[in-house]
């Protein structure tokens, strides 16, 4: 019999001896792993799985390779990290805008200072006047409650002038508002017209100049926010006011329009800073401390008759200008 051909890859398929020979069984190899325990392919790699024990182990490694990317990325990176300091910031700048408007200037009384020397109340007061209406000598002072010069005359030589010859009946006081340094600012809230329209207001309650020593006891620099609406308030609560009368005569503007009336009124008189001094019809530039005060007072006491009124007219003959002061504080 003639040999079978083959060719490099072994015998033709079509070789009816060939073809019909199966292939042995494979033996284990010794100390090798059992037949049975041998991994076999899935299947062509790139392919999906075909059987359904194939699909459930794909599963099963993309939900294990989700879990190991969600571990791998930070907490504060996740959907929910990232809303959560969201909600935290928006709750800290509400948290920090509620602290900043309820600590504005002098907002409480407890932030309040009191005057170094209180009204005293054997004195008499109308409204913006203070002492005897027979006093032989007026002294009337236009003035602004932001105006540092004002300050220093209302709380150091006012309390002498007081003191004396307000209580010994020769001197009456009368104030004026020329409200000028709030004209600087470009705020809504014009604190020089603002805080003298409250001190009118306190007026309307008999307590004028309990409000005006505590205005300015508590004054602090020019539009700067020492006298915005809360401290406002303060005052007029700490000294006992009516404060439903009180808010009520401060939101009607009625006052607000006195004191801007009464500064215009002065700047068209011709007063160009505060505090603008006259005594009995006469404008006095000679200085504003008690010293120099005392003996013009005295002189005008000597020769005046009771009840003279004035006018901030700057046609009266004046004494040394007082724009020499460095406290004194121009008009715009």
């Amino acid at each position: 019999m003639r040999p079978i051909a083959s060719g490099p890859d072994g015998p033709p398929p079509s070789d009816p001896i060939r073809g019909s020979i199966r292939a042995a069984p494979a033996r284990p190899r010794p100390g090798g792993p059992p037949l049975s325990s041998t991994k076999r392919p899935s299947g062509n790699a790139g392919q999906p799985p075909s059987t359904r024990r194939e699909r459930r182990l794909a599963e099963r490694d993309a939900r294990r390779a989700r879990e190991a990317r969600r571990q791998s990325t930070p907490a504060w990176r996740s959907t929910t990290g990232l809303l959560t300091i969201a909600a935290i910031v928006v709750g800290v700048v509400a948290i920090g805008g509620l602290i900043l408007l309820q600590s504005r200037p002098s907002a409480n009384a407890g932030d309040l200072i009191p005057p170094t020397y209180p009204l005293d109340p054997a004195i008499p007061a109308d409204g913006m006047t203070l002492g005897s209406s027979d006093a032989p000598v007026t002294l009337e002072v236009w003035s602004d409650f932001q105006c540092p010069g004002c300050g220093q005359f209302a709380t150091v030589t006012e309390p002498q002038l007081r003191t004396n010859e307000i209580t010994a009946g020769t001197l009456k006081l009368v104030i004026h508002d020329a409200a000028f340094q709030g004209r600087k600012s470009t705020a809504a809230f014009d604190e020089s017209t603002q805080s003298a329209a409250a001190a009118r207001c306190a007026g309307a309650q008999g307590q004028y100049f309990d409000y005006y020593d505590w205005l300015f006891a508590n004054q602090s620099g020019e539009n700067q926010g020492a006298f915005e609406l809360p401290t406002l308030q303060s005052i007029a609560t700490q000294i006992g006011l009516d404060m439903t009368a009180w808010q009520s005569c401060f939101d009607k503007g009625d006052q607000q329009q006195a004191v801007i009336e009464s500064t215009n009124e002065a700047a068209t008189a011709g007063v160009t800073s505060t505090p603008w001094l006259v005594i009995n019809g006469e404008h006095w530039a000679g200085g504003y401390d008690y010293a120099s005060l005392q003996p013009a007072i005295a002189a005008a006491a000597a020769s005046a008759s009771p009840g003279t009124s004035a006018s901030p007219s700057a046609g009266a003959s004046p004494s040394p200008d007082a724009s020499t002061s460095p406290a004194a504080s121009p008009s715009p």
